[in-house]
């Protein structure tokens, strides 16, 4: 099956899953054009930060595993969980290029479940503010207009997800973090 914006659009992360496990598609295919919509839809919306698409391209394991999302690919919050020796800024020039020794738990748990991570999502500093406007990388723009911003602090999870460039992403909410993106770009947010 070559795959096609339409059949992007159509499926979610489960619904690609399950083209991987019946072999319909490869898991690397999915990757190459979830690679392919953030090159091209990312320059003017500004949600992705932080695009590891030769990482993720190594994560593609051969053959399916037997996790829920095997082979999907998804995108992290900057502010999120940390991956051992991948950097990460939390948003924040004092963080740029703070790499952590260890995965998160998360990470791990991310992993088993056949997840393809490509890279990292905007955030404001340390995820404090209502509004994906960080120094470190300028702010991130609503999907749906472009002069409007994503929210925050999961607003580049949450304009990546509108703008499909992969079916999910994380986020975080300690007080309307992905609330209040998930509302402003029109998207479920959990």
């Amino acid at each position: 099956m070559a795959l096609k914006d339409d059949d992007w659009m159509r499926l979610d992360a489960l619904g690609m899953a399950a083209l991987v496990k019946e072999r319909k598609v490869s898991s690397r295919e999915l990757v190459d054009f979830a690679i392919n919509r953030i090159e091209r839809l990312n320059p003017s919306i500004n949600a992705v930060v932080r695009l590891e698409a030769d990482r993720g391209r190594s994560m593609v394991k051969p053959e399916p595993g037997n996790g829920p999302f095997e082979g999907v690919p998804f995108l992290l919050k900057e502010a999120g969980p940390v991956e051992k020796d991948q950097q990460i800024s939390f948003g924040c020039r004092f963080f740029d290029g703070f790499s952590s020794p260890v995965d998160a738990t998360l990470i791990e748990r991310y992993r088993a479940t056949g997840l393809v991570s490509l890279g990292r999502t905007s955030t404001p500093e340390l995820g404090l503010c209502p509004a994906t406007e960080p120094a470190l990388y300028g702010p991130c723009r609503n999907p749906w207009n472009l002069k409007m911003q994503s929210g925050g602090s999961s607003g580049g999870a949450a304009a990546a997800l509108a703008a499909r460039m992969v079916p999910i992403v994380q986020g975080s909410d300690g007080g309307g973090s992905i609330r209040l993106p998930s509302s402003h770009s029109g998207v479920y947010g959990l």
